[in-house]
Order: C-alpha cells, then sequence, then structure tokens
C-alpha cells in the first residue's frame, strides 16, 4: 500500500511530515537492526541448507516419502520451498522500501 504512495509521501518532491517519519523509522531501525538479522538468518539458512544437501546426498539411501517431502518444502533451493521463499521475501521487502522513499530521494546507494 505504501508503495503506491509514493506520490503523496512526497508531493512535488517534498517529504511530508509522514513521509519524514518513514525515513526515520527506514533509517534508525531497519537499516541498523532489522536488515542485518534479516542477512545473518539468509546466511546461516544458507549454510545450512547447502550442509543438509551434503549429508543427504553423502548417505546413499532412499529416504522416507515424509524426510523428502520435508527436504523438498522446507530446504531446496528452488522456487516454492521455504528456503527460496525466505530469500524471495527479502527482497521483495527491501524493493519495497526503495519504491516508497526514492520519490523523497532518501534511498541510498545506487540507483
Amino acid at each position: 500500500r505504501l508503495a503506491a504512495d509514493g506520490g503523496r509521501l512526497c508531493p512535488g518532491g517534498t517529504p511530508t511530515l509522514r513521509a519524514q517519519r518513514l525515513r526515520n523509522v527506514f533509517y534508525d531501525i531497519y537499516l541498523p537492526r532489522v536488515q542485518p538479522w534479516l542477512v545473518a538468518i539468509a546466511g546461516e539458512s544458507n549454510v545450512l541448507g547447502d550442509a543438509l544437501e551434503r549429508l543427504w546426498q553423502a548417505q546413499q539411501i532412499t529416504a522416507p516419502p515424509a524426510l523428502s517431502h520435508y527436504r523438498q518444502a522446507v530446504w531446496a533451493s528452488e522456487q516454492g520451498s521455504l528456503r527460496e521463499d525466505f530469500s524471495n521475501a527479502v527482497r521483495n521487502h527491501a524493493l519495497a522500501w526503495k519504491s516508497v522513499l526514492a520519490p523523497c530521494g532518501f534511498v541510498p546507494g545506487p540507483g
């Protein structure tokens, strides 16, 4: 919803009070606290998922159906797995912040 508000947050390129507050949340809370935590979780998830994949491959046995389903639903590096859904959600969340704050000139980094 906020992404569609870009023009209302900064009409004519002038930030409103709401835009200033959102900028404060972004710079004071999201960037220093939330984003590093999300990056750490994603990184550890990849390390764990890759280690589990090596373990499953090394076993050279046919896994029970329930374990195969769990492996595919949670740890696969493919669309539709929880691991991939989380990665996409983090990426989409960052893009949403950018699309909301960019019209106000608040987003750091390359355009």
